[in-house]
């Protein structure tokens, strides 16, 4: 039904609670799409500064056991995210738990890398790299940080929205649809087989 000024604006069609949950469910697909494949991405990116450098490569300078505990929680928070993507696009209520839960803990991963790189930055000889000024290196921590944290926020985002949260809230799961189980039909007794 074409929108006009003579009926209400909820009778349009994209105004419809049914095409809203649509939308919404379409949204959720393309974020657990893309979970999935930076999560792939982070874990060959996480394999091949192993392969690199080995597992020691994360713990360099004077705050190596810490940088350790930051690559073993890299891991972990790549494994979150892999992990809780795939549940999210099976519409799994976890799903969305594991996928904030890597937001929080990527974020703090990342904050902690970031000081724990400032730290080691600023204890080398002179605090700079041969031929790295310190603006260009705070220029890109400052962009690293960002970059870091852009897609773990806009998932949260997303995923704290009240409509995303009610798709769970729902009796019976929410954000699956209940498909009724299939009903035997006996022949009658007087009828012919």
């Amino acid at each position: 039904m074409p929108h006009t000024l003579d009926t209400p604006a909820t009778s349009h069609p994209l105004r419809q609670p049914q095409d809203d949950q649509d939308f919404l469910l379409r949204v959720l697909r393309w974020i657990a799409i893309l979970c999935i494949a930076y999560g792939l991405f982070r874990l060959a990116n996480y394999g091949a500064t192993i392969a690199q450098g080995g597992f020691a490569r994360f713990g360099v300078g004077q705050f190596r056991s810490l940088g350790l505990s930051l690559g073993l929680l890299l891991l972990v928070t790549n494994v979150l995210l892999l992990v809780g993507g795939a549940a999210l696009l099976g519409r799994k209520r976890w799903g969305r738990t594991l996928l904030l839960l890597w937001a929080a803990t990527g974020a703090a991963v990342h904050l902690g890398s970031s000081v724990l790189y400032l730290l080691n930055f600023n204890s080398s000889a002179g605090g700079t790299a041969p031929g790295n000024s310190p603006g260009y290196f705070f220029w890109m921590m400052f962009t690293y940080f960002i970059d870091a944290m852009a897609f773990p926020l806009l998932v949260a985002i997303v995923l704290l929205q009240r409509e995303v949260a009610q798709l769970w809230a729902e009796p019976g799961g929410g954000a699956f649809e209940v498909v009724p189980m299939a009903i035997v039909v006996t022949p009658d007794r007087g009828a012919a087989p």
